[in-house]
């Protein structure tokens, strides 16, 4: 072994050694199932794809090889030494297949497709699983899956080679912990989510087998300059810059404008205008289907920003109508300052329900009445 890197008689190395090892194995063996005759996979799907099952046979080898020759200090013609350097160079060359393989998928443009079904173009926002919002998220930009895919693909072969193995886990282990958080967090199916954690774990297991140099670069490979100032006045402007920072987002939520306080809870949300009538003449029903100006819906989404929509189903972002607004329910007014075109609503608003309102003003010079009822919070 190098000197100052972990011993390879050490257990936890033995165990992840033959663990990464078999996960290698079984992976490089599911490949191969790639090219089996189409009947047989169809035959059994189940078997063939992958799922966190499968990391179970590896844990129980490891144990058993821990157990019934972990104590040994020569296994037939190999020392302990000569089997962790052939699993080590083996996890590499698993690692740099299989994450290649996804790296080359982007560019070609094969992973993300269905992203542009026209199912998921005819789908409300609200409806769609976290998986398609994903996919068609990523699969928006090619450029970015570009530079995704060529990380990818760089980071594997700095894997095949000893010596650049290091920085190709650098290179490789924040984009694998980016897509294993959104795996976990946004519902991707198991079998591409196991094989994206057994990718970052065999990632950080080769980064632990490095943790000396890893260490003395980062917090011994100092930068040779005098001290100035007094270490506790430099802790105490740390702190301070971190409180700046905070303060500098929140400043609205701890010391707000008297003239923007807005007890938005009982405004916010998705608002249809059931009944209109302007100037003292009753707006039809659907006049939104003719005149595009119509107001149909209301969407307050944030706190004093609002949008306006000709649609009341859902809402057409080639003819936006955004607006700012101050709204005060005990006060019973709400005005709504409209960005394109310039315009302002003046009102005054009471609440039947909660679900329900009644607004009465002037918008620019035509006086409004509107009844509203909220469909979505």
């Amino acid at each position: 072994m190098i000197a100052g890197q972990p011993k390879s008689s050490t257990w936890y190395i033995q165990y992840f050694d033959i663990f990464f090892g078999c996960v290698a194995i079984g992976y490089l063996l599911h490949i191969l199932t790639w090219y089996l005759p189409e009947k047989m996979a169809m035959a059994h799907p189940a078997f063939f794809r992958l799922s966190y099952k499968y990391l179970l046979a590896p844990a129980v080898a490891s144990i058993l090889y821990l157990a019934v020759l972990g104590t040994r200090q020569k296994i037939g013609t190999y020392t302990k030494e000569r089997i962790h350097a052939a699993l080590y160079g083996l996890i590499r060359f698993w690692l740099a297949a299989g994450i290649s393989i996804y790296g080359f998928a982007k560019i070609v443009g094969t992973q993300f497709q269905g992203a542009d079904e026209i199912i998921l173009r005819d789908s409300l926002l609200g409806d769609v699983s976290g998986n398609y919002l994903t996919w068609y998220y990523f699969s928006f930009s090619h450029p970015f899956m570009l530079i995704i895919g060529y990380l990818q693909i760089g980071g594997a072969l700095l894997l095949l080679f000893r010596p650049t193995t290091l920085l190709g886990i650098f290179l490789l282990l924040p984009v694998m912990v980016t897509i294993v958080m959104i795996d976990l967090l946004y519902g991707i199916p198991a079998t591409p989510t196991a094989i994206a954690i057994a990718f970052t774990g065999g990632l950080l297991y080769l980064l632990l087998l490095h943790a000396r140099s890893v260490i003395n670069f980062f917090f011994h490979a100092g930068y040779a300059l005098p001290a100035v100032g007094n270490p506790w006045v430099k802790h105490a402007l740390r702190l301070a810059l971190i409180v700046f920072a905070f303060i500098g987002i929140y400043r609205d939520v701890i010391t707000p404008s008297p003239s923007l306080i807005n007890d938005d809870s009982g405004i916010m949300g998705k608002w249809t205008v059931q009944a209109a009538v302007i100037n003292g003449k009753e707006v039809a029903p659907d006049a939104w289907q003719t005149n595009a100006g119509t107001w149909a819906s209301i969407y307050f989404f944030s706190s004093r920003y609002c949008a306006i929509a000709s649609n009341p189903y859902f809402f057409d972002r080639s003819k936006p109508k955004y607006a700012q607004y101050q709204f005060n329910k005990s006060g019973h007014w709400l005005t709504l300052y409209l960005l394109h075109p310039t315009d302002t609503l003046r009102a005054s608003i009471d609440f039947p329900s909660p679900n329900k309102a009644v607004l009465h003003g002037l918008l620019g010079k035509d006086s409004i009445q509107f009844q509203l009822y909220r469909v979505k919070r």
